[in-house]
């Protein structure tokens, strides 16, 4: 069986498919929306790229696969507008498995776009929808390529299930994961899988990732992962009953094991300090029952009602692996028997899943900061010395000099390079931004390659007369001999 051909969700827009039965899936993304918009101003305001782009992995398909691309678009459109910056475009790139249903979200691109168009208007640049099939647990996207990453609940689902459990001889009889009457061993397989698997997942989002970019994952956890109580453990014992009734054969159940794992918070972060290119910037948790999404949204349902929304949101993401192994048509009556005792199991058990919506996580970027960006944090942190300040974007067009060292730095071979003069490809620009704009600089000073400009202005007090600075955000600076009028990355006029 090959897992990348069976590990998906169920497709079309049928009553059992994970287009109309993925209700938990939206619920979290709900819970989510704080966090997301936090990552996403803070990434956008410190890199103001003209095409944000962005991956969602294990985007499934239905109405939640186009979600955070939508909330992408009003974070940014929003900040935009506020920074009075013109509207950057966004390009998402959709990634899941290759049997996942990509026409069902490829047929609800033009109604998306359209939407996008009436509500958003000009107050947006261009969205560009991209589906990348492939599994992310190798490389999906060329290096320093995206912005941003996310992915909810993507990540209990391994790479493969531990082979050593059915290497020899079945190790996990009777169960399909890892469960009570699981021996040791198992949960130690699986804690392994998981351990190789997320550190390649880090690994491979550090090189595709640019320095300083972000990633938020949501993903369903564990209180206790060697006894996770795991909704995945009752589908087995319905199987085992099926075993017993001579409906299913029993090798087919003792050599099958769910590729799935749910870590706990500390193993999450362990792998993470482990691999070492990321920084976890935050990580929250919550628990839930396993239907207090289904109350939330109804508080009115009965549990026998409850029960059957559990078991076709479990069948449309279950269904094509376990029909995989055990035959189409046993479906009807597995998750008939599920539907049957799942509530009843939760309450005997007291099960809950935990869920850790904000694996907040930054590329570890402190080398990156002291070699390539030290006047964008000196500038940072100038802002503190004044009270009340405001910021506004400088456009190129009116700082060209900047502009044009931007560029000549960004295609030298020198990690330095200073003059005593100004070089000859911006003394035009020079020239008038010394006689219209602002007061020459001493020529004491060695020019250097500027990356970016913000222009800070202190608001004078009792009525005195503002203070307008130009900061450069620079590459490097020899600073002058004396202190007249300006410190090493301002120019007050």
């Amino acid at each position: 069986m090959e897992i990348q051909q069976v590990l998906h969700m169920n497709g079309g827009d049928g009553k059992t498919s994970y287009a109309i039965n993925s209700q938990l899936q939206r619920t979290v993304a709900a819970m989510v929306k704080p966090i997301l918009e936090e990552s996403i101003e803070e990434l956008y305001l410190a890199l103001f790229p003209e095409c944000f782009k962005m991956a969602d992995l294990g985007c499934a398909a239905g109405p939640n696969t186009l979600l955070v691309v939508s909330k992408v678009v009003d974070i940014i459109g929003t900040k935009s507008q506020k920074l009075n910056r013109p509207p950057s475009s966004l390009q998402a790139f959709l990634n899941d498995l290759p049997g996942n249903d990509f026409n069902t979200i490829f047929k609800s691109l033009p109604s998306f776009y359209k939407k996008l168009e009436n509500e958003k208007g000009n107050s947006f640049g261009h969205c560009f929808i991209t589906a990348v099939p492939g599994s992310f647990y190798g490389r999906l996207f060329p290096n320093n390529s995206l912005h941003f990453v996310h992915s909810t609940y993507a990540l209990p689902w391994l790479s493969e299930a531990p082979k050593q459990l059915v290497s020899k001889e079945a190790m996990n009889k009777g169960n399909i994961c890892i469960a009570k009457t699981s021996p040791p061993l198992v949960f130690n397989a699986y804690l392994e899988q998981f351990e190789r698997d997320f550190k390649m997942f880090l690994k491979c989002r550090a090189e595709e990732l640019v320095p300083g970019g972000r990633m938020v994952l949501t993903t369903m956890g564990s209180i206790k992962s060697d006894d996770p109580l795991c909704i995945w453990e009752v589908v087995g014992l319905n199987l085992n009953d099926m075993v017993k009734e001579g409906l299913i054969e029993a090798e087919k159940l003792d050599t099958f094991n769910l590729p799935n794992y749910l870590p706990t918070t500390e193993e999450v972060r362990k792998v993470i300090e482990i691999e070492g290119s990321f920084t976890l910037l935050k990580l929250e948790v919550f628990k839930m029952d396993w239907d207090s999404y289904i109350k939330k949204a109804n508080s009115g349902l009965d549990k026998q009602e409850r029960a059957t929304i559990i078991a076709t949101d479990i069948r449309a993401v279950g269904e094509p692996i376990l029909a995989s192994q055990f035959g189409e048509e046993n479906m009807d009556n597995l998750f008939q028997r599920f539907k049957d005792v799942v509530l009843d199991h939760m309450e005997a058990e007291k099960c809950e899943h935990e869920h850790a919506p904000s694996f907040r996580l930054g590329l570890d970027c402190t080398e990156m900061e002291k070699t390539s960006f030290p006047g964008v944090n000196d500038c940072r942190s100038m802002l503190q010395a004044f009270q009340v300040y405001c910021m506004q974007h400088c456009y190129r067009e009116t700082n060209r000099a900047a502009d044009l060292l931007a560029n000549l730095g960004r295609c030298q071979d020198e990690s330095f390079v200073s003059y005593e003069s100004p070089p000859f490809v911006v003394m035009e620009a020079l020239n008038f931004d010394t006689n219209v704009v602002t007061r020459s600089i001493r020529a004491s000073a060695k020019w250097v390659y500027a990356s970016s400009v913000e222009i800070v202005e202190k608001k004078g007090g009792h009525g005195g007369t503002p203070t307008r600075t130009i900061v450069f955000a620079i590459w490097g600076l020899e600073e002058p001999e004396g202190d007249e009028g300006w410190g090493p990355y301002g120019v007050q006029s």
